[in-house]
């Protein structure tokens, strides 16, 4: 036979719940924002990189000669870092066509700044971005 118990002996429990439990909306990433900065790999010349994040996905926009965009959504934070997937690119070209389906990580090793890393045509590509004029502080 189960046993009931009175509403009045969970409510203690279901609130300890509801304020336990992280408000999502409520939770800024340390890397969200607008960053700019440099990347390079050991093997290619540097390019410019745009990079906006919202906690869900990270757009980024890489200058000449590379001059693409593409988008990664976000996967799972483990140990401050943020690991993204890219999405198939929209504008075309070949340097953001060969970063699908890779991953991107963005990690914190400064305030005011963010690394960057992730592997194109089998070479690792990393750079450090600052913090734009027009982000958050």
């Amino acid at each position: 036979m189960l046993r009931t118990l009175p509403m009045r002996s969970l409510l203690p429990s279901l609130m300890l719940g509801v304020l336990a439990t992280p408000s999502v909306a409520g939770d800024r990433s340390a890397h969200d924002g607008s960053w700019r900065g440099v990347v390079s790999s050991s093997i290619q010349n540097a390019v410019y990189l745009d990079a906006t994040v919202d906690g869900q996905r990270a757009k980024l926009h890489f200058g000449e000669p590379a001059n693409c965009t593409i988008v990664a959504e976000h996967l799972r934070d483990i140990e401050g870092r943020a690991f993204y997937r890219f999405q198939p690119p929209t504008n075309g070209g070949g340097f953001c066509a060969r970063l699908y389906p890779g991953e991107l990580t963005i990690d914190t090793p400064a305030s005011g700044s963010i690394a960057t890393a992730f592997q194109r045509a089998g070479a690792p590509w990393t750079g450090v971005l600052r913090r734009t004029n027009d982000s958050k502080e």
